[in-house]
C-alpha cells in the first residue's frame, strides 16, 4: 500500500538509507516533492525537512515509519486530469435521479 509523509525526523538522511533501514518491509520511495518541484529518485538524494514522500511498504512498517520519517500527510501531488470536471479535470459522475 502507498502512504504519503512529510519529512521531519528523517531530515538529512538519504533515500537509500531510508530504504535500507526498512528493507525487510520492502519500503520503496516512489516520489519526493520539495516545494512545487518533483525530484528525481536517487539513492543519494538527501531528504530535507518538509519534503513530501510517497512510499510503499508492507502495512506493518508504516507505524514505525511514521515515527522515523514524520507525520502522515495528505498527498499534495497535483491530480491534473484526475480532478473532478468542476475543478478542470475529466472525472464526471452523472446526477442520480
Amino acid at each position: 500500500s502507498l502512504r504519503a509523509y512529510r519529512v521531519e525526523q528523517a531530515a538529512d538522511s538519504t533515500v537509500g538509507a531510508l530504504e535500507q533501514r526498512y528493507a525487510e518491509a520492502r519500503l520503496s520511495v516512489h516520489r519526493v516533492q520539495r516545494g512545487d518541484e518533483m525530484l528525481a529518485i536517487d539513492p543519494e538524494l538527501t531528504l530535507r525537512r518538509d519534503d513530501r514522500l510517497v512510499v510503499s511498504a508492507r502495512r506493518s512498517a508504516f507505524r514505525d515509519a511514521e515515527r522515523n520519517i514524520g507525520m502522515k500527510s495528505k498527498v499534495m501531488i497535483p491530480r491534473g486530469l484526475n480532478h473532478l470536471w468542476s475543478a478542470g479535470g475529466i472525472q464526471y459522475a452523472p446526477p442520480v435521479r
